[in-house]
This record gives structure tokens, C-alpha cells and sequence, in this order.
């Protein structure tokens, strides 16, 4: 018996098959450019204080603050606009633990973001005296964006440099 007439006496083997492939084909095509389009948009900077959120400057997403900059201890600061970035303000500062710091730095290089996207780390608000663990009960209402006074009304954005 030839492939041919194998395939025409079990017709619903094959098309099942066929079906099967189609499918898969599919789900690869869309996790490859589901993958790529979040790669596109990881950042690769983040705003960073030595002096409680006064000034920032822009540096690598990756390091983990605490950090040394230039003989000041460095920390990320979140930043936010409610209009396209013309006003832009600094709603809480974040710095990992010393032992989250180790655990970090043992992890690697995209462990840095796990502080923001995971809500680790300690936390606070510029000019704040007291850093916030992650199970502290206030911690919302230092993380959770409130539009100051002086600024426009509009949608809350986080700004990424």
C-alpha cells in the first residue's frame, strides 16, 4: 500500500495532522514576535538621586542601588508625568536591602528591575526619614502615583529616560 492510498483510507489522521502543524506553526510565530516586541521596549536606563530626588541623572537600568556615584550613595528614583513629560515629578525613591543587594548581585544583570516590577526593595518618599520594607503596611501610599500640587491633571505616567 502506497503512501497515497494510506492516506485516503485514514483521511482524518492526516488532516488532524495537518491541523496540529497549522497550530503550531502559528503559536511560534507569535511567541517570536511577542518576544521581540518586549525586548524592544525593556529600558535600558533608569533615573537615579544621590540627594533625596532633587537632581537626577540617567544610568544603566542593571545596577543596583544602593550604588557608589561619584563618592554618594546613589538610589533609583521613579519618575512621573501627567503630561507627555513638560512637569515631571519624583513620587518615592527605592534601594534594595543589604541582603536583597547580595541576592541581586549573585542573580545577575536583569535582577535590577526585579525591585521595581516585583515591588522589592525599600522604599520612600523624597525628603522622607524612614525606608519602607515590602510588607510595611504604608508602603501603598508612598508607591501609589498622586499628582502634586502645581502640576497639570491628566493621566499618570511613569517617565523612562
Amino acid at each position: 500500500m502506497s503512501i497515497r492510498e494510506y492516506m485516503a483510507a485514514h483521511p482524518g489522521i492526516f488532516t488532524s495532522a495537518a491541523f496540529m502543524l497549522v497550530v503550531l506553526c502559528v503559536g511560534a510565530v507569535i511567541m517570536e514576535l511577542r518576544g521581540s516586541s518586549i525586548e524592544s521596549y525593556r529600558p535600558t536606563k533608569a533615573f537615579f538621586t544621590t540627594d533625596d530626588g532633587k537632581t537626577l541623572f540617567v544610568d544603566d537600568v542593571t545596577k543596583i542601588p544602593p550604588f557608589d556615584h561619584n563618592g554618594q550613595q546613589a538610589v533609583r528614583a521613579m519618575v512621573y508625568t501627567t503630561d507627555g513629560g513638560k512637569d515631571q515629578w519624583v513620587q518615592y525613591l527605592v534601594k534594595a536591602s543589604d541582603s536583597e543587594k547580595q541576592q541581586l548581585e549573585k542573580a545577575g544583570s536583569d535582577a535590577a528591575q526585579a525591585l521595581v516590577v516585583m515591588d522589592l526593595g525599600m522604599v520612600k518618599p523624597p525628603g522622607g526619614k524612614t525606608w519602607l520594607g515590602p510588607s510595611d503596611q504604608y508602603r501603598n501610599f508612598v508607591t501609589v502615583p498622586r499628582i502634586p500640587p502645581g502640576i497639570p491633571q491628566g493621566p499618570i505616567t511613569l517617565v523612562q529616560p
